[in-house]
């Protein structure tokens, strides 16, 4: 009896010894998540610049140089029959070599041809700051023409070695052809040290209600491979062996001194 009472009290007191222990226990959770996510972005930037900038510049100089040419032609109804005939101009070989200076030569065994040669070279004084200013102006017209051409020949030629080391202004006009109009404006500005440098040239032709016949007409323009060799300069050439053409040469320049050598 004694043995179960002692039995019971020591399960008690077990029992009430390990209720005062914490309680612990393991757990395994498990999740899956799924999540989407879009992210949109707009971004709009405008700039707007202006600017305006104005700049002016007064320069004083010493010395100015100048020059300016215009030239004016006109053929209006007009009427030219040539037959069986021969017509050329011609520059023959070693013309002019070696020459200097300001050449023109005009040429013109056809009929009712307008021919300019116009030439301008102004040179600045002696300084250190100079304007320079070059203009040229040409207006040529022509209307209501008739030319009747049979068995003609017409030629224009340049020969061998003409003009061979020319140092200067060069300008030829020739029109074995009708009723041509042929210019050469030559303007040029020269200065020791410019310290401004305009040029400036304006052009105009017009050809309206023209008429040609031609009938066993030969024509030729030519010029030899070795004329005008050497040349140092400006050189201006027109050649016509047919009709109611308008041809031109225009030059305006400005610019510093220079030597030719």
């Amino acid at each position: 009896m004694n043995k179960r009472i002692w039995g019971t009290a020591l399960s008690i007191l077990i029992a009430l010894s390990f209720s005062w222990l914490p309680a612990r226990a393991e757990v395994e959770v498990s999740d899956t998540v799924g999540q989407t996510s879009e992210v949109v972005s707009v971004e709009e930037t405008a700039v707007t610049k202006d600017i305006s900038l104005t700049t002016t510049q007064v320069t004083e100089v010493d010395h100015s140089a100048m020059s300016s040419g215009m030239v004016t032609a006109t053929s209006n109804d007009n009427q030219v029959t040539e037959s069986r005939g021969i017509k050329s101009a011609h520059i023959g070989a070693d013309s002019l070599t070696e020459s200097t200076g300001i050449i023109s030569i005009n040429q013109a065994p056809g009929s009712l041809n307008n021919q300019n040669n116009a030439v301008t070279v102004t040179l600045a004084g002696e300084g250190a700051d100079s304007l320079l200013q070059a203009t040229s102006a040409l207006q040529n017209s022509t209307s209501g023409n008739k030319v009747i051409a049979v068995g003609s020949e017409i030629s224009n030629t340049i020969l061998d070695n003409a003009f061979f080391g020319v140092r200067g202004i060069i300008t030829v006009n020739q029109s074995a052809g009708s009723i041509n109009t042929q210019s050469a404006l030559i303007n040029v500005s020269i200065g020791s040290s410019p310290v401004v440098s305009l040029s400036d040239a304006d052009l105009g032709m017009q050809n309206a209600n023209n008429r040609i016949i031609d009938i066993g007409v030969s024509r030729i323009d030519s010029i030899s491979t070795f004329a005008l060799q050497g040349v140092k300069g400006i050189v201006s050439i027109n050649q016509s062996s047919g009709c109611l053409n308008h041809q031109a040469n225009v030059v305006s320049v400005s610019l510093r001194e220079i030597t030719l050598y």
